[in-house]
């Protein structure tokens, strides 16, 4: 499956220049994951014209998601996603996505009937960056920003999900296997902000967030996508290999993952 990846800026030919060849070009896109800071308009133009989910965690700039939240796109802000997709799709299109939120235990098998002949990603979500000063004193939104002890905090009740999973839950979901035999819990790990030391910048506004680390180690996804730090910044890797072996991608921008 193709997905979409977006962050921080509007790309010109997914929006205003939209045109039927970049449709053409998109047409075997099954997801559309977003990173952050984007306008609402942005995301509902790109659900609209794909007509496949869009799953979003917020940015540091995104308070206004407030008043005006993105109709038809999916917020996973501190949960954990569970998208269903169809095989013998040419399309690769998802099928449905199922949430679930942190300190619930909703069964993960109550709809079985769709993993039969599907595969499953199985998506979490933190958006916010670091807290900073924006100048003159002033701070961005806090709810849009963390301490690194407010994301620990948030980082915790995923992996407290993450882990709860029982042997049947884990069996009757088709969780992959590891190459050592244990399972995979989470295949994605999408956050604004990129982890401590990887991919993030010396500044204080573009400092990753050290807990994110501490998940890739534990859950040892197969990706992790990120924001935030701009490809326009200097010179930035838009890929990397975290020491878990998660492969690290700045979707800043737009970015196409084919799984």
């Amino acid at each position: 499956m193709k997905i979409l990846c977006i962050s921080d800026s509007e790309e010109y030919e997914l929006y205003e220049g939209w045109t039927d060849k970049e449709a053409e070009k998109l047409r075997d896109i099954g997801l559309i994951l977003s990173a952050g800071d984007l306008h609402p308009d942005y995301l509902e133009f790109l659900v609209t014209m794909l007509n496949v989910p869009l799953l979003y965690v917020r940015g540091n700039h995104d308070s206004g998601y407030d008043e005006d939240m993105p109709e038809g796109c999916i917020g996973i802000d501190d949960k954990v996603a569970e998208v269903f997709i169809d095989r013998d799709d040419t399309g690769d299109v998802c099928e449905n996505v199922v949430q679930e939120i942190p300190g619930t235990r909703r069964g993960v098998y109550e709809k079985a009937e769709l993993r039969k002949g599907a595969g499953l990603i199985r998506i979490a979500g933190l958006g916010g960056s670091i807290r900073y000063d924006a100048g003159e004193g002033e701070m961005y939104p806090p709810e849009d920003e963390f301490t690194e002890e407010e994301m620990k905090a948030r980082a915790g009740k995923l992996k407290w999900v993450l882990k709860n999973y029982s042997l049947a839950d884990r069996v009757l979901s088709g969780m992959p296997r590891r190459k050592d035999g244990t399972f995979s819990p989470l295949d994605i790990l999408l956050t604004h902000s990129p982890s401590f030391g990887h991919g993030d910048l010396p500044d204080q506004a573009h400092n990753g967030f050290r807990c994110f680390n501490n998940i890739l180690m534990e859950m040892k996804p197969a990706y992790h996508l990120y924001g935030h730090v701009h490809m326009e910044y200097g010179r930035i890797d838009r890929e990397s290999v975290h020491p878990s072996g998660t492969k690290e991608i700045n979707v800043s921008g737009m970015y196409i993952l084919d799984l």
